[in-house]
């Protein structure tokens, strides 16, 4: 996660009152002394609602797009990236499995409910 900036956190600072305060004022300073592991120290030993005012809200790893190949095996990692497997075309192909359109919203089962938002350069094959 990266820290907000200085201003941010002194912003959100005056929202607070006491060691919150304090705490606060304190990271915003070691972020304009260039000191970021610390502030990113400081700020992780903070509550959660002092963390989010520093960090900004926590994306939940399930729809943290850093972590969407985090368990997918090397072999298929390998395919993807030589073009040999197409990660659009199994993303469409598993919202349709579940009724759903581009935009997540139910549409129904079956192809004639939905048309693909995007143009498959070429079959490939799984």
């Amino acid at each position: 996660m990266q820290l907000k900036t200085t201003r941010e956190i002194l912003a959100a600072a005056k929202k607070y009152e006491g060691e919150d305060k304090q705490a606060l004022e304190h990271i915003a300073y070691l972020i304009r002394m260039k000191r970021m592991i610390t502030a990113g120290v400081e700020a992780s030993k903070l509550n959660i609602i002092l963390m989010e005012e520093c960090f900004g809200p926590s994306t939940p790893d399930e729809e943290n797009p850093k972590f969407l190949f985090s368990c997918t095996n090397t072999k298929l990692l390998s395919l993807i990236v030589k073009g040999e497997i197409d990660p659009r075309e199994l993303a469409w192909s598993e919202l349709r499995n579940r009724g759903l359109d581009a935009d997540g919203k139910w549409v129904g089962f079956g192809d004639e409910k939905c048309e693909k938002p995007f143009k498959t350069k070429e079959k490939i094959h799984y």
